[in-house]
C-alpha cells in the first residue's frame, strides 16, 4: 500500500509540474540588455524594467487564468505573449541592418500579430503536449537566465580590477596658471581620414575644408597619424598624454576585456590637471556612453539630458515591440550628432575657463546624413563597399558643414579658445573592418586607411611654429601645457600601433615605419 500511494504521489507530481518559464522569460529580456551593455551603466539601471516587467507578468497571468482555469495552458500563452513583446524589436533591428523591407514596422507589425495568433492556436492544439512543452520552457528560459548571470558576474569581477588600474600619474607635472585662461575645446571628429588619404583612396579632395581652416588661422597637421586604431585606445591615449601598451602586461595580451580602458578615459589626467589651475569640466557625448560622462565632469551633456537609468529604460522599450511607437533609431543617431554641434559653443565662455570634450560619431557610421544634412533611405549595413564609400563621404561633406559653422561661433566669441579638431583613427570599418575580419589587415586595406587622420590647432597668442606635420593625438596636450602652462613636458616619439580588434586587441604592434611620411 505504501509503494502505491508513493507512485500516486509521484505521478500527481508529473502531471503538476511546476510553471517557472513565465517568470524567467520576464527577468531575461532585461536582464540579457543589461549583460551587452553593462560596461556602459551600473547594475542599478535593472531594478526598474526588471520589477516593472516581473508586475506585468504576474498581472498577465492572472487574468489568462481567470480566462481560461488551466494552469499549463496559462503558462504557455503567458512565456508566448512574452516572447513575442521583447522579440519585435531585435527581429525589426536586425531586419533593417540587412536592408531587408519587410523590417519596416508597416509590414512586420501585422506579420508579427499574425504570428502570435498561429502560435496561441497551436498551443491549444497540442493540449496533450503541455506538460512536455512547459518541462522543456522551464529548462531551455532558466539556461537563458543562467548564461547572462555568468556574463554579469564575470563583468563585476573584471570591473573590480579594472577600477585600480589608472594610467601612471607623473606628480612632477604641474600647470602654471596664468591671467586670462583660455577656454579648451578638444573635439573628436570620429573616424575622419586625413586630405591625402581621402584623395588616393576614395578619390575625394577635401582642400576646401582645410582651406578655410587654416584662412581662420588653423595649423593643418598634414602628415598626422593617430597612435591607435580604435576609439577606446585612442581616446585613452591622448587624454593622458601617453601610450597605453603597458595594458597587455597588466591585463594580458590575450584578454579581449575592455573594461579596463573605460576608467581611463573617464578619469583622464588632461581634465585632472586643467581643474587643478581652475578649469570647469562640460563633457559633450553623443552615441557612445563611454564618453557620456565623467567623475570628473562637472557638466555631461548629451542628446537624451537623462540618468543612465531612464536611458537603459528607453533601450530597453526599444527592443520590444513598444518601438513602433518611439522614436526611430534613425532619427535618434540623427539628433544626437546635431545637438553635440549645438551645444559647444554654449558650454564656454561664462566667465570661467573651461575644457570642453566632444566627442562626435561622425562620419563615423552609422551614415545619417546626406552632404547637406538630408536623410539617407538605409544605414550603412547592407551597403556593398561602392555604397558605404559614398555613404561616407556624404556624411563627411555633412561634418565639414557643421564643422564650419561650429569654428565660425567658437572665433566670434569674444576672448578667442584653443580648439582642437581631431580625428580618433582612420576610415578603416567601411571598406569591410566588420564584412572581413578573418581576413589579414593587409589584404582589407592600407594602414594609412587605419591611421591617417584629420588633426588641426587653433592656438590663439602662441603661433604655430612649435606644431610640425606629423604630430600625433598622443603629444597634443604636451604640447598644449607647455605653451599655455609652463609646464616643461618631454614630447614623445609619435608613434602607431596595430593590434586586431576581435582576436587580440592588447597585443600590440609598432607600424610607424609602414607608414607614409
Amino acid at each position: 500500500m505504501r509503494r502505491r500511494s508513493t507512485n500516486k504521489r509521484w505521478q500527481i507530481g508529473i502531471r503538476r509540474p511546476l510553471i517557472l518559464h513565465p517568470i524567467f522569460f520576464a527577468i531575461y529580456p532585461p536582464l540579457f540588455l543589461y549583460s551587452i551593455n553593462l560596461w556602459q551603466t551600473e547594475i542599478d539601471v535593472l531594478w526598474n524594467p526588471l520589477t516593472h516587467v516581473l508586475y506585468a507578468t504576474l498581472l498577465l497571468w492572472y487574468f489568462l487564468q481567470r480566462i481560461f482555469r488551466r494552469r499549463l495552458l496559462v503558462g504557455l500563452l503567458t512565456s508566448l505573449t512574452l516572447f513575442m513583446f521583447f522579440a519585435y524589436g531585435h527581429v525589426h533591428g536586425a531586419l533593417l541592418n540587412r536592408e531587408i523591407s519587410i523590417g519596416y514596422h508597416r509590414f512586420l507589425l501585422p506579420l508579427w500579430l499574425l504570428l502570435f495568433g498561429v502560435g496561441a492556436v497551436l498551443i491549444f492544439r497540442l493540449r496533450s503536449r503541455w506538460q512536455a512543452m512547459t518541462f522543456i520552457l522551464n529548462l531551455v528560459s532558466a539556461l537563458f537566465v543562467l548564461q547572462s548571470l555568468v556574463v554579469v558576474a564575470k563583468w563585476v569581477y573584471s570591473k573590480s580590477q579594472a577600477t585600480n588600474l589608472q594610467l601612471g600619474r607623473a606628480p612632477e607635472v604641474i600647470l602654471e596658471p596664468t591671467n586670462n585662461l583660455p577656454d579648451i575645446y578638444y573635439i573628436i571628429l570620429d573616424g575622419y581620414m586625413r586630405q591625402d588619404t581621402l584623395e588616393r583612396v576614395l578619390g575625394y579632395d577635401n582642400r576646401p575644408f582645410l582651406d578655410f581652416l587654416q584662412e581662420r588661422g588653423f595649423y593643418i597637421a598634414e602628415k598626422s597619424h593617430s597612435n591607435y586604431p580604435y576609439t577606446i585606445f585612442s581616446l585613452a591615449s591622448s587624454l593622458n598624454m601617453g601610450y597605453v601598451n603597458f595594458l597587455s602586461r597588466a591585463v594580458g595580451e590575450n584578454s579581449k576585456d575592455f573594461n579596463f580602458t573605460y576608467p581611463i578615459i573617464q578619469s583622464n589626467e588632461v581634465a585632472r590637471l586643467l581643474k587643478t589651475v581652475g578649469y570647469r569640466y562640460v563633457l559633450i557625448g553623443t552615441d557612445w556612453t563611454v564618453t557620456n560622462h565623467s567623475p570628473l565632469a562637472d557638466q555631461s551633456l548629451s542628446y537624451f539630458s537623462l540618468s543612465d537609468e531612464n536611458q537603459f529604460y528607453s533601450l530597453f522599450l526599444k527592443t520590444s515591440i513598444v518601438s513602433v511607437l518611439m522614436e526611430s533609431t534613425e532619427d535618434m543617431l540623427r539628433a544626437t550628432k546635431l545637438y553635440a554641434f549645438d551645444q559647444i559653443p554654449l558650454a564656454g565662455n561664462d566667465g570661467k575657463p573651461t575644457f570642453i570634450f566632444a566627442h562626435i560619431l561622425a562620419p563615423h557610421s552609422p551614415y545619417v546624413f546626406d552632404a547637406q544634412g538630408g536623410r539617407v533611405e538605409i544605414p550603412e549595413e547592407g551597403r556593398d563597399t561602392e555604397g558605404t564609400k559614398h555613404a561616407y563621404l556624404e556624411q563627411l561633406k555633412f561634418v565639414n558643414l557643421k564643422t564650419e559653422e561650429l569654428v565660425s561661433k567658437l572665433l566670434d566669441q569674444p576672448d578667442p579658445p584653443i580648439i582642437i579638431l581631431q580625428a580618433d583613427h582612420g576610415w578603416a570599418w567601411a571598406v569591410g573592418w566588420d564584412l572581413y575580419r578573418n581576413v589579414p589587415v593587409e589584404e582589407r586595406f592600407d594602414y594609412e586607411q587605419i591611421f591617417g587622420i584629420l588633426n588641426a590647432y587653433y592656438l590663439p597668442g602662441k603661433g604655430t611654429e612649435s606644431l610640425y606635420p606629423t604630430i600625433s593625438p598622443v603629444n597634443t596636450f604636451r604640447h598644449i601645457f607647455n605653451l599655455y602652462f609652463n609646464a616643461s613636458l618631454r614630447l614623445l616619439p609619435d608613434e602607431s600601433f596595430y593590434s586586431d580588434y576581435y582576436q587580440f586587441p592588447y597585443r600590440f604592434t609598432n607600424v610607424t615605419d609602414t607608414l607614409m611620411l
